[in-house]
């Protein structure tokens, strides 16, 4: 393994590299960009000064007024049209796009949400839960924002299947945690559903989201012989698009196996169909909810903590979209996690290419490109703030891993695989935020393993390989 600090990306594919940000062996091949807060022109007051640095639509930065070479060119724009076209439903393995999801509050970054009084999630009394008789059939509830998409990827067989894919089955008020576990918003579990004898789900009645969502947890060996006894978390969150949603890291990896002998939960939430672990702005929708920062950071931890013997040690890691929600919430959410891990991530929102991305995939649900954050132009500032490379500063002392393939047909692949190019988009993305970090001198382990696709055989793969940085957030062994 390659441990040399602060030589920049590691693209030979010989395993994960350790860069303590830029030591000094060698310069970051592009210039630090201004990670300051920017007001837009109609906001800057005159005391200000001038408009410099300033970052391009492209993620350059320059100084004084902007240049022609602002613009991004043809090629960027072809290659920026080439993804949105793909992310709403032309690249290889993806099927058309879905209607929208349910309506469900939100609000930027951690800001509080506001709560319908009129829906299922109307706040219930802390003794109307503990008065629940465990081991009752609950009716069914139906999930907020899930997507229809998906399903192609190859199934592990390692979990038993669910009647439907990621719909947890008929459940009962809750055995094996609390009935009274509530979190602080009057979020709680409305009933569980026994899966194996590690894994069990829940559908969760959250406030943040406007609704209810399912998670599914894998069990420490000896959880049940242990009363007495709290155990870290380990978040895995999901990816865009797929129907298995909250089930994907049960179904398409070998977590289970994996998690034998890992002393820790494995949670694995409903992001939605691209949630992006983000609190919506909702800006053009009729709707409220889809908190799912709160959901997610808040509302899910405090749950387990108080109905399932977690303690407050955490480390998180996602998966294509999941990657950002890995590194955003642990920038937001400072002291909740002690490592994160991004596979094929999206760690650098701010940028022609990336934010044209991410408005593709939206659309590719069957939202509205600006309903998340806004427009990326107009709506900048809001942006940034959701942004893990503008927020370098807040993931110092945090054990951090990225990771991600060239594109190209590799090893884990099948026969006749061609170049995709939504790894190449991450790959490339990846790498930027590497040269962030090493600009702001923050310790980053990677892996740009070379040939590669953005598929969850590598993902599983990516899981082991960053064991150890997961490991070290969570106080266990890396071995």
């Amino acid at each position: 393994m390659d441990t040399t600090p602060g030589t920049g990306p590691e693209t030979t594919g010989t395993g994960p590299t350790q860069h303590a940000g830029n030591t000094g062996n060698t310069a970051p091949t592009d210039p630090p960009r201004d990670r300051r807060p920017r007001r837009l022109a109609s906001q800057r007051r005159p005391s200000d000064g001038p408009v410099s640095p300033k970052r391009h639509l492209d993620g350059s930065v320059a100084s004084g007024r902007r240049s022609g070479g602002g613009r991004p060119g043809l090629p960027a724009r072809l290659l920026a049209g080439a993804l949105v076209l793909a992310a709403v439903g032309l690249a290889p393995g993806l099927t058309e796009a879905g209607p929208a999801g349910p309506a469900g509050p939100a609000g930027p970054g951690t800001e509080a949400v506001a709560f319908s009084t009129g829906t299922s999630t109307t706040r219930v009394s802390a003794a109307t839960l503990a008065a629940r008789v465990p081991g009752t059939a609950v009716a069914p509830l139906t999930q907020v924002n899930r997507s229809v998409n998906g399903g192609l990827n190859q199934l592990t067989g390692l979990v038993p299947a669910t009647a439907t894919m990621g719909v947890p089955n008929a459940g009962t008020v809750p055995v094996i945690g609390s009935v009274a576990a509530m979190a602080d918003d009057g979020a709680y579990v409305a009933y569980e559903s026994r899966v194996d004898d590690r894994t069990v789900d829940l559908m969760i009645v959250s406030p943040a989201l406007n609704g209810a969502a399912p998670v599914r947890v894998i069990l420490p060996t000896g959880w049940a012989g242990s009363p007495a006894q709290t155990w870290p978390s380990l978040y895995l969150i999901h990816g865009c698009c797929e129907k298995a949603d909250y089930q994907s890291w049960s179904v398409f990896t070998n977590i289970r196996s994996f998690a034998a002998d890992k002393q820790a939960l494995v949670v694995m939430p409903s992001d939605g169909s691209a949630g992006f672990g983000t609190n919506w702005l909702n800006i053009g929708v009729l709707r409220k909810g889809w908190g799912y920062d709160t959901f997610l950071a808040t509302e899910l931890p405090q749950i387990l903590q108080r109905g399932y013997r977690a303690s407050g040690r955490a480390a998180i890691a996602g998966a294509s979209v999941g990657g950002y929600a890995a590194f955003a919430l642990s920038a937001l959410h400072p002291g909740a996690y002690g490592a994160a891990a991004s596979y094929s991530g999206v760690v650098d929102t701010i940028g022609f290419l990336s934010s044209g991305l991410i408005q593709g995939l939206l659309v590719r649900e069957g939202q509205i490109s600006w309903a998340m954050w806004g427009d990326p132009v107009l709506f900048l500032g809001v942006w940034a703030k959701r942004n893990p490379a503008d927020l370098i500063t807040r993931l110092r002392g945090i054990n951090l891993y990225v990771s991600s393939g060239n594109g190209k047909p590799g090893p884990l692949d099948a026969a006749g695989a061609t170049d995709d190019p939504f790894e190449m988009a991450t790959n490339s993305n990846g790498q930027a935020f590497i040269r962030s970090a090493n600009a702001g001198r923050l310790p980053v382990v990677t892996d740009f393993y070379g040939n590669g696709t953005h598929s969850w055989k590598y993902w599983d793969r990516q899981l082991v390989r960053s064991w150890p940085t997961l490991a070290a957030g969570l106080g266990l062994p890396a071995a």
